[in-house]
């Protein structure tokens, strides 16, 4: 792993609406930043589990080590 490189494990439930929770669960590598701002800045490449070939890039963003949005 390069020096900006960590492993990233995500364990979290997710509900949409009236249906089942589901638990997420996801480890991979990914990279972890701080800006300027002071916001923390975590990014990694999600795989489909059907299909490897698919994939999506995720960013997780922490502000003031209170808020998280993950896009």
């Amino acid at each position: 792993m390069k020096n900006n490189e960590y492993l990233i494990e995500i364990l979290g439930t997710q509900q949409l609406g009236d249906e089942d929770k589901d638990t997420v669960e996801v480890t991979t590598i990914g990279k972890y930043t701080v800006a300027p701002t002071g916001n923390s800045f975590i990014k990694y490449t999600e795989y489909d589990r059907d299909d490897p070939r698919i994939s999506q890039n995720t960013t997780i963003k922490i502000k003031d080590n209170q808020q998280i949005t993950i896009t």
